[in-house]
């Protein structure tokens, strides 16, 4: 799992969703959003398939 984002102050907890959704239709899996008490943050984690990867990747480039 790969952290994707992290959210902090007013709004933080609809950013996350938002931000999950979003990571979910580019791609990503197994998206899960995280709550940390000790520094009041949110986080998004997920995984990325190598061939979605492979794909974007070539996307950025141009290839």
């Amino acid at each position: 799992m790969s952290r994707i984002a992290h959210f902090d102050g007013p709004g933080a907890s609809d950013r996350v969703i938002r931000c999950a959704e979003k990571a979910e239709a580019a791609g990503f899996e197994h998206v899960e959003t995280h709550y940390h008490p000790d520094s009041k943050q949110y986080s998004v984690t997920g995984t990325m398939p190598a061939v979605t990867a492979r794909r974007t990747l070539d996307e950025l480039l141009g290839r």
